[in-house]
């Protein structure tokens, strides 16, 4: 009997211990037909998270060593957030049967200018709003895991290792947006790759309607701040309030950039 107890703890340690990325295996949860049917449309390598595991250090860590991974083995990692009340599932095949695939939806990025992008969804009367006022330059936002804050909650998240060879293809992976104000999977490639090239701009985090960016050369000067802060507000109308002067503010020395679209 004593030997039977023991091989059951035995067995129980197992099945809930780390896999080699010291992340939680896929056996430990059991996952909803939604985050199902995302993992099926993304037929990549993943796992699902604890919430003990989702603290900002546990993920930025979990990320970076999973990044460095990717490097040599060909992916990149993701985290995906399923929310409840939102079907991402859904989206996911809706733009895929608008858009294409995801070499389509690349191509298609591949004839687009990024400036042509911004200049198409920045408004004229935005002008009103986007004014300097509120601009604080000595606002600290150097944390490096702010990008990894937020994603605490019930929500179901897993990380997948998308096999892209560029950070900004990610968006054509997994492709949200299309609908409403938010760019389409191809104008997020574009976007993303001009912020990569000049910030060093990753996204890590996607959700039905958000995108995450970890921004490993963060903006130093007010000057720049302003300028991008004008392009996340062509990217993103609802980082219009409360105005530009806050959003160059948060965006200086910041390693986290977040998008939500309504």
């Amino acid at each position: 009997m004593k030997k039977l107890l023991l091989l059951i703890l035995a067995l129980t340690i197992t099945f809930t211990a780390c896999n080699n990325d010291g992340i939680p295996s896929k056996g430990e949860l059991q996952m909803s037909e939604q985050t199902q049917r995302i993992i099926n449309f993304l037929n990549c390598e993943y796992t699902l998270l604890k919430s003990t595991e989702r603290t900002p250090n546990a993920l930025y860590n979990m990320w970076k060593d999973l990044y460095e991974q990717g490097q040599s083995e060909g992916f990149y990692p993701l985290f995906i957030l399923t929310r409840d009340g939102r079907d991402f599932a859904e989206q996911l095949e809706y733009a895929n049967n608008h858009f294409g695939t995801s070499q389509d939806i690349l191509k298609t990025a591949d004839t687009l200018d990024v400036f042509d992008v911004f200049k198409k969804y920045y408004k004229d009367w935005y002008d009103d709003f986007a004014t300097e006022e509120g601009f604080v330059s000595t606002v600290n936002n150097d944390n490096v895991e702010v990008a990894f804050r937020g994603f605490g909650g019930t929500d179901e998240l897993f990380v997948a290792k998308i096999p892209v060879d560029n950070p900004w293809e990610l968006a054509a992976y997994i492709p949200m947006g299309g609908w409403n104000e938010c760019p389409t999977p191809a104008e997020q490639v574009v976007v993303f790759k001009h912020w990569y090239e000049n910030h060093g701009a990753i996204p890590v985090f996607v959700t039905y309607d958000t995108w995450t960016l970890f921004v490993s050369k963060p903006i130093t000067t007010d000057e720049e701040a302003l300028v991008v802060a004008k392009e996340q507000l062509a990217f993103c109308s609802d980082l219009i309030e409360p105005g530009l002067g806050y959003l160059a503010s948060s965006i200086k020395d910041s390693s986290g950039w977040g998008f939500w679209w309504d």
